[in-house]
C-alpha cells in the first residue's frame, strides 16, 4: 500500500516538473480542448435547420399578408367600381329631370339664365 502511494506521489511530482517546465504548451493543449469543446457545442446544423424554419415561416406570413391585401384591394375596387356606377347613374338621371323641367318650361330656363349668367332672350 506504501508503495502505491509513492507510486501515485512520484507521478504527481513528475506531472508536476513536467507542468513547470512546459507551462506554455499545456496551456495552449487546455485551450484547444475548450475550443473544441465550445465549438462542437455549437453544431451549425442545428442552427441552419432552425435558420431554415424561420425563413419558411416569414414566407408564410408574407405570402398570407399579400394574400389578405390583395383580397382587401380587389373588395375595395368592386366597391369603388360600383359607387362609381351608381354616382353616374344618379347624373343621368338628374340631367335627364332638368331637360326634362327646363325644356317644357321656356319661363323658368329663361328667368334661371337670367339671374345666375345675366343673359337676356335675344331674338
Amino acid at each position: 500500500m506504501l508503495s502505491l502511494f509513492n507510486k501515485i506521489k512520484n507521478l504527481c511530482i513528475s506531472f508536476y516538473k513536467f507542468c513547470k517546465s512546459y507551462w506554455q504548451y499545456v496551456i495552449g493543449l487546455i485551450l484547444l480542448l475548450v475550443g473544441y469543446v465550445l465549438g462542437r457545442r455549437n453544431d451549425d446544423s442545428k442552427v441552419i435547420r432552425s435558420d431554415l424554419d424561420l425563413v419558411e415561416t416569414a414566407s408564410k406570413e408574407k405570402l398570407e399578408a399579400v394574400e389578405q391585401l390583395s383580397s382587401k384591394l380587389s373588395k375595395d375596387k368592386d366597391e369603388l367600381h360600383d359607387r362609381h356606377v351608381k354616382d353616374i347613374e344618379n347624373i343621368n338621371k338628374n340631367k335627364e329631370h332638368a331637360i326634362d323641367n327646363l325644356g317644357n318650361n321656356s319661363k323658368k330656363l329663361d328667368t334661371i339664365l337670367g339671374e345666375k349668367y345675366n343673359l337676356k332672350k335675344g331674338g
